[in-house]
């Protein structure tokens, strides 16, 4: 009897060990984003295929931010055109990308498209 008690015992470990790991393997970093601090600026790299990205960052006391870029990154500086720095607080962010549309679809195959999904999901 004891020995079918230590047997559930070292099942019960080893299950709470797998569900551990399993736990920390869902919260791995890999949407093609890389987030970097450094300082007085933030920057995001993206991994991801894209045309452009949106960055939306908004302050404690209400300010919100919006600006777009082109490249693999976008990068937000903690501070404004005269060098003051921003106030202390928490900040929140979006940062959108936006896909790539293949040069097959023209106009009017993109229009009847999104007229599709604005039929089947709601309003765009």
């Amino acid at each position: 009897m004891k020995s079918l008690r230590s047997v559930h015992a070292i099942v019960r470990v080893v299950f709470v060990v797998l569900c551990v790991q399993i736990f920390a393997l869902g919260q791995a970093n890999d949407k093609g984003v890389t987030l970097n601090g450094s300082g007085l600026s933030v920057r995001w790299d993206v991994a991801v295929p894209h045309t452009e990205l949106t960055l939306t960052i908004s302050g404690p006391d209400g300010q919100v931010f919006r600006k777009e870029f082109k490249g693999r990154s976008a990068e937000f500086t903690l501070a404004n055109a005269k060098g003051e720095r921003f106030a202390d607080g928490q900040y929140s962010y979006e940062l959108r990308v936006t896909p790539p549309i293949p040069q097959i679809l023209g106009r009017r195959s993109l229009e009847r498209a999104l007229k599709v999904i604005a039929t089947k999901c709601g309003a765009i």
